[in-house]
């Protein structure tokens, strides 16, 4: 090659390069290129964040070994794919690191914030106001408790799922790969979380428009005979959920503030200001009707993500009426992302429409973003003490039962956050490879000897209670060294700690049956630390101090 030629051919890679890097330049400043600079600083943080974090609570539903049936109900939802993916992730990593499992849960938040956003753009949300609005669900601190919570992989893994449905249904081109990921998907979505119920029926919706009802019927029904068939054989068999409403009259009388508290004051928490969030959900909705006979089709999805928000408001209304607040953070996740559609749709109307620049509405949108994140570090916070308190419980009964103590194999020695966990599930985890629990200090020992060795058994009632004390509800401290007799007006929830020396444990709930009862230790020093009703002591040593005292 002459110098000429490979001058020029250099020139012409130089200029190539050049044009490819300025090309990447101008996309990176783009509205897409944001969105996943977005998504890509998310997940650094997150799994930053992830370092201390760990199982908690419902996570050893799914790990522990002890449930083999992969289509057992959880609380009511078919679970399988989660069950699945914690039982791969088990196998494959062991417990020992949580990144495994982090990874499983930032995919499926960050998955559907990008998902969200798609539907925004489709349903013509101005692009900078649906890219800011995106990472309001990456950092959503009202919904921390979804956030690097492994097993609301499930919540979250189900909606997203659905409305990956949605967006096919939405699409030009409705040939046999978009037909079998329509179907594939819905089937995912039922088995992996109820939550994909009311999002499949926004999905419904948009079939309709987009679809026609018998094309749309035809590509869902399989999921719902997949899902019926499961509720019939498997859920309509099992213990069931004790948290639903009782009856038709209790929902009728006390569903509809449920559905609105979750709803308005979920927008309250994610504003800062409940009034505020009450008045700015009102002006949605009513923006919404106002709008709808005049809504162009592009519109439709917005409408069928506000309609799956309430009718998720509605079920879980009826599901969790005995057991959650409507604003639990996980609850305001799913509704935020659901309602987020139409109130950007709503303030790019307002903002169109008034003529406001458009860096106003993006302000807005970055500061409630901005505040949501002062909001989720703290949730993060209390959660990762939750776990480090968890692991160094578990490391404490392991140690005891190295040591050959005589233990209840039943007996579950972390019960404040891992209650569904015993003595022979840690064995069975320690003994396969699972799990190789690390060091512990006195106030874990003493928390697992509290939640093994107290024991709270019903008591003939003493021959006189001239020396007995009546103790108030509420907060008290109170030492009963190695026991005492206690009579209950009724069923009542009692906290408790052990004590030793200056070494005091985590506090320990249990409940005390109507009448006497005999609560005694085999190690320490019982101090009963608040009641759920005003309750009668006898015998043993008891002096009451004023809460805090010790």
């Amino acid at each position: 090659m002459s110098t000429e030629s490979a001058t020029a051919a250099g020139t012409t890679a130089t200029t190539r390069t050049n044009g490819t890097a300025s090309t990447f330049l101008v996309w990176l400043r783009s509205y897409r290129g944001v969105h996943y600079v977005i998504l890509a600083v998310a997940a650094l943080f997150l799994l930053y964040e992830s370092r201390h974090q760990g199982l908690f609570y419902d996570d050893w539903d799914f790990v522990d070994g002890a449930n083999t049936n992969l289509f057992a109900p959880h609380v009511g939802h078919w679970s399988t794919v989660p069950m699945v993916l914690y039982l791969a992730v088990r196998t494959v990593f062991g417990l020992d690191s949580f990144l495994p499992f982090a990874v499983m849960v930032i995919v499926a938040q960050l998955g559907l914030a990008t998902i969200i956003w798609r539907i925004m753009l489709k349903v013509g949300v101005a692009p900078w106001i649906a890219t800011t609005a995106s990472a309001l669900i990456c950092f959503l601190g009202a919904g921390g408790e979804n956030i690097l919570w492994a097993f609301q992989v499930g919540f979250m893994g189900a909606a997203a799922l659905a409305l990956l449905v949605m967006l096919l249904l939405m699409r030009e081109r409705f040939g046999v790969w978009e037909i079998i990921g329509v179907v594939v998907l819905s089937i995912l979505a039922l088995a992996t979380s109820g939550t994909s119920l009311p999002v499949l029926a926004g999905a419904a919706v948009v079939g309709i428009v987009y679809r026609g009802f018998w094309r749309t019927v035809a590509v869902l029904l399989p999921g719902a005979v997949a899902y019926g068939v499961w509720y019939v054989i498997v859920e309509l068999h099992s213990t069931g959920n004790a948290y639903h409403a009782s009856g038709l009259f209790q929902y009728l009388t006390q569903a509809p503030n449920y559905i609105l508290g979750m709803l308005a004051d979920g927008s309250g928490k994610v504003v800062g200001i409940a009034a505020l969030g009450a008045v700015g959900f009102g002006l949605m909705v009513i923006w919404a009707i106002y709008r709808l006979p005049k809504a162009s089709k592009r519109w439709t999805a917005a409408y069928a993500c506000l309609v799956a928000a309430i009718l998720f408001a509605a079920l879980t209304a009826y599901s969790r009426l005995n057991l959650d607040v409507p604003t639990s953070g996980r609850y305001v996740f799913l509704t935020t992302v659901l309602m987020l559609p139409m109130a950007m749709l709503a303030l790019t109307a307002v903002q169109t429409r008034v003529g406001l620049p458009l860096i106003g509405s993006v302000v807005v949108v970055a500061l409630l973003v901005g505040y949501n994140f002062t909001q989720l570090l703290p949730v993060l916070q209390g959660r990762a003490s939750a776990v480090a308190e968890t692991k160094q419980e578990f490391a404490a009964t392991a140690s005891l039962i190295r040591s050959g103590a005589s233990l209840d194999p039943s007996a579950k020695p972390a019960p404040r956050f891992a209650p569904q966990v015993s003595v022979r599930d840690i064995q069975r985890m320690v003994d396969n490879g699972w799990m190789h629990p690390g060091s512990f200090d006195a106030a874990a020992m003493l928390t697992v000897r509290a939640a093994l060795d107290v024991t709270i058994t019903s008591a003939d009632a003493p021959n006189t209670t001239a020396g007995c004390t009546w103790l108030p509800d509420g907060s008290n401290s109170v030492d009963l060294g190695s026991g005492a007799t206690i009579k209950a007006p009724g069923s009542t929830q009692i906290q408790y700690v052990l004590t030793e020396g200056t070494t005091v444990s985590n506090p320990i709930t249990g409940t005390l049956a109507s009448g006497w009862n005999r609560l005694k230790t085999t190690h320490g020093n019982v101090r009963v630390v608040g009641t759920a009703n005003t309750v009668l002591l006898c015998g043993s040593r008891h002096e009451l101090t004023s809460p805090g005292q010790g």
